[in-house]
């Protein structure tokens, strides 16, 4: 298996990763904060491994595959789901990046390591796979994706009110115009679409991880709206994320930037609130006011919209910010007793939290 890293987005060698994959045919898996840079289409896709990790992912690692080589990632527990063993054991790993500093911080397994710019790396990796024959069959590729790719695949066509995240996800990823990239926040939100959102073509997508705070996709799709004003750019976020950084409205309103913000409200802090209950069994409900947001961006001069149902999020709402030339605000109201997927991350932390008080 090819695990793939932020370092391949960063170096810009998504091309090639998906050329070594298909010389050696075998399957590849992103991180978190890669997904976006391969299509998850593509036959040989596993989707995204470790924090928010696809049933298709998951069902492959745990066969355990025999030879891994993780290209420009650390290894964290995000990465890799809570430090589970990325190879069967007895297998290998092959760990290359550009960072010295990023190997010997993981306590999985890894045989070697190769400090190397992945764009002198890969065409290298791409020789060697020459005189490699690729695989004519991969049973266990065929075993993993022979079930759905996502946990409740049903609520991707819920027609439940309150509407289900998974629902208004998929209405989003439906809506989409066909260049336009989604950027998930920090939170709940960001889980759901991390797990639910399929990547259709490199840079369809893009997520903060690492060390980024709540409201960091917010900021961070306002630039790239303003550096790119000709691509939609929809910013998925969270009301929790809006109360801190959701007047950065008014810089766009100001600026006439065309920037359409979905705004998942549950009226809570939902990771905080679903995270105490997965790792202690109980939690604060971490509520917060209703707050109409749809108003909040007309008062600003933005335009706003509330969504409660599922079908309402359509391609002319998702176009209506290039059209008028300035933000457009999407209040959807989700289910706000809907958690997002787990993953074996979570149940280490419950596992070692079981004893413990909030």
């Amino acid at each position: 298996m090819l695990f793939v890293g932020s370092g391949v987005r960063v170096s810009g060698t998504g091309a090639e990763v998906l050329k070594l994959a298909e010389s050696l045919r075998v399957p590849f898996a992103t991180t978190a904060h890669a997904k976006g840079t391969l299509p998850e289409t593509h036959p040989l896709s596993l989707g995204v491994h470790g924090h928010a990790r696809s049933r298709w992912a998951a069902a492959y690692a745990e066969e355990g595959p025999d030879y891994v080589v993780a290209l420009g990632t650390q290894l964290s527990d995000l990465a890799t789901g809570g430090y589970r063993p990325l190879a069967r054991k007895g297998g290998t790993v092959i760990q290359v990046d550009i960072d010295p500093t990023s190997f010997g911080k993981t306590i999985i397994p890894v045989t070697a390591t190769i400090q190397a710019d992945l764009r002198s790396a890969l065409p290298r990796l791409l020789e060697a796979a020459e005189d490699v024959a690729p695989r004519a069959a991969n049973p266990g590729l065929d075993r993993a994706k022979a079930g759905p790719r996502v946990e409740r695949p049903e609520d991707l066509e819920s027609d439940a009110v309150p509407l289900s995240p998974a629902r208004a996800l998929a209405d989003i990823e439906r809506s989409l115009p066909e260049n336009a990239k989604l950027v998930a926040d920090i939170g709940e939100h960001g889980i759901f679409a991390l797990h639910y959102f399929e990547v259709k073509r490199p840079g369809h997508f893009y997520k903060p991880v690492a060390s980024c705070t709540m409201a960091t996709g917010l900021t961070l799709s306002l630039g790239m709206a303003i550096g790119d004003p000709e691509t939609p750019i929809v910013c998925l976020t969270g009301d929790g994320c809006m109360g801190m950084h959701g007047l950065e409205l008014v810089t766009a309103t100001t600026l006439g930037i065309p920037l359409t913000i979905a705004v998942f409200n549950d009226s809570s802090y939902g990771m905080v609130k679903f995270g105490n209950q997965r790792v202690f069994g109980r939690s604060n409900p971490f509520e917060v006011r209703d707050v109409d947001f749809a108003k909040l961006a007309e008062s600003i001069g933005a335009i706003g919209v509330t969504v409660t149902r599922p079908g309402e999020i359509d391609r002319a709402l998702l176009e209506l910010a290039q059209k008028e030339k300035r933000p457009v605000v999407i209040d959807v109201k989700i289910d706000r007793t809907i958690a997002s997927p787990g993953n074996n991350r979570v149940n280490q932390m419950a596992a070692a939290g079981t004893h413990r008080s909030i």
